[in-house]
């Protein structure tokens, strides 16, 4: 029995993960839209069912970055680097959210 409560948290999770994936898809598509708030909410339910979501992490921290939160962008870009030293998009955000915020944007 307990092999398949396991094996539920397992599905669980990689279903968990397969929604996370497809509203972090929607979120880009947002962003590109233009739509940075849209893009936000779904970068937020993606994280929401996977707090660990390296590419929703980058995509909310640039999100916050377009709409003048940078400081905050600069957070989720440094959890990522925590959990991935070598995430190449979050180093390049993070060098703008930077810049961002000695500029006072």
């Amino acid at each position: 029995e307990s092999t398949g409560s396991s094996l539920g948290a397992e599905l669980s999770r990689e279903q968990s993960r397969s929604w996370a994936d497809r509203r972090v898809r929607e979120g880009i598509a947002r962003a590109r839209a233009g739509n940075q708030a849209g893009a936000l909410d779904c970068y937020q339910a993606a994280l929401e069912l996977c707090p660990r979501h390296q590419q929703a992490l980058v995509g909310r921290g640039a999100a916050l970055v377009n709409v003048g939160r940078p400081s905050e962008g600069l957070r989720d870009f440094d959890r990522v680097l925590k959990l991935d030293p070598e995430d190449v998009n979050a180093r390049k955000y993070r060098e703008i959210a930077e810049k961002r915020v000695r500029e006072g944007a």
